[in-house]
């Protein structure tokens, strides 16, 4: 009796101890199991991070690349620490490691009109300034570029406008000279947008209406009948007569509409003269015929 309990003990502990061999087989299978499918999606998530960072890379690459301006970067203490390939055909060498303010504008000290004080409090600084290096017109775009160690670089954006700036020279010498001739002309001009909103209109026109809503309710439905036919590009002559100073003023408007954009000019011209002319003439001519 007492050898089949120990027998039975022993069949019992053996089968325990072999599923417990088998368990921890099945375990460590397991295991091995979870740590390669960890591995497998680590190595996924890092190949897939690397790809972003690579895509990511590239967009910058391009943009920087296809930027037809100058890009550079600078520290706070004034120390280029890039130069794209424009700026160092620009400055002549690449000036990495140099003073901004020489390498850019051939200066000894920092620039009277530099920004970085603006740009180390977080500001992002749009500016027009001349360069004393070759006497050219640039717009700039100066923005913070933060840094892991807490500092502060200058990341500038630059764009040659000088032909810009020439071209609005020579506009707005054209518009005064423009002006000019318009307020010395006898003719009253007035410029209107389809909806007959005032844009311009010369000092002679002002001083007889000095209420533009007068001359618009008078104007109003011929105009409206020149923009009916503006495809014909048709002008329309109207006379008018009003009193200014208990005298009559006879005028002679015309309205043109101006080509490629839908703008109107009217002009108008004092023909009081000519009708007084005219009146002296056909009493001269009434009194012969007597």
């Amino acid at each position: 009796m007492k050898n089949n309990i120990i027998n039975v003990f022993s069949i019992l502990f053996l089968s325990i101890f072999a599923f417990y061999i088998y368990f921890s087989k099945k375990c460590e299978q397991r295991k091995d199991s979870l740590i390669k499918e960890y591995e497998d999606k680590l190595e996924d998530l890092n190949q897939k991070k690397d790809d972003e960072i690579f895509e990511k890379n590239e967009l910058y690459r391009i943009a920087v690349e296809s930027f037809d301006g100058y890009i550079y970067i600078c520290s706070d203490d004034y120390i280029i620490k890039y130069m794209n390939e424009p700026f160092i055909k620009r400055t002549g060498r690449d000036a990495t490691g140099e003073k901004c303010y020489k390498a850019l504008h051939d200066l000894e000290k920092p620039c009277s009109f530099c920004v970085n004080d603006q740009v180390q409090k977080g500001e992002t600084v749009r500016w027009e300034t001349k360069s004393p290096k070759d006497n050219k017109w640039y717009y700039i775009v100066n923005t913070p570029l933060y840094r892991k160690d807490g500092s502060i670089w200058k990341y500038a954006f630059i764009i040659d406008v000088t032909e810009k700036k020439e071209i609005n020279e020579i506009l707005k010498k054209k518009e005064l000279e423009y002006r000019q001739l318009i307020e010395n002309q006898e003719d009253l001009i007035v410029r209107v947008d389809k909806e007959m909103s005032l844009k311009y209109c010369s000092k002679k026109f002002v001083k007889l209406f000095p209420d533009y809503s007068d001359f618009e309710e008078f104007i109003r439905p011929n105009f409206e009948k020149v923009k009916k036919d503006n495809s014909k590009h048709e002008k329309m002559i109207i006379n008018q007569e009003i009193k200014k100073r208990n005298q009559r003023v006879f005028l002679n408007w015309k309205i043109i509409p101006m080509e490629k954009i839908e703008d109107y000019l009217i002009v108008g011209r004092d023909i009081t003269q000519i009708k007084k002319a005219e009146q002296l003439k056909a009493e001269f001519l009434g009194n012969v015929s007597h």
